[in-house]
């Protein structure tokens, strides 16, 4: 799945990738369904939906320093931005 996902996801079919991801993380919950979730947003310049999905992935995976840090990242740049 990741993999169909990630290709999906390259030929900029973000909506796509989108409905994918959130399946996946429905089935069976990984880190990195929801960092790739979260860069779809991003792309899709959607960075409060990209905000929540690190959100989301936090409660599930306290701690988890690559969720944390893209979140960072993005509440930086949104807050540049604003």
């Amino acid at each position: 799945m990741s993999l169909t996902c990630t290709v999906v996801c390259r030929l900029g079919m973000y909506r796509d990738a989108e409905r994918q991801f959130k399946s996946s993380i429905t089935d069976q919950p990984m880190i990195d369904m929801y960092l790739y979730l979260a860069k779809v947003y991003i792309r899709m310049d959607q960075p409060l939906a990209a905000i929540e999905v690190y959100k989301q992935g936090l409660v599930k995976f306290p701690q988890e320093v690559s969720l944390l840090l893209g979140q960072a990242r993005v509440h930086e740049v949104h807050t540049r931005i604003s």
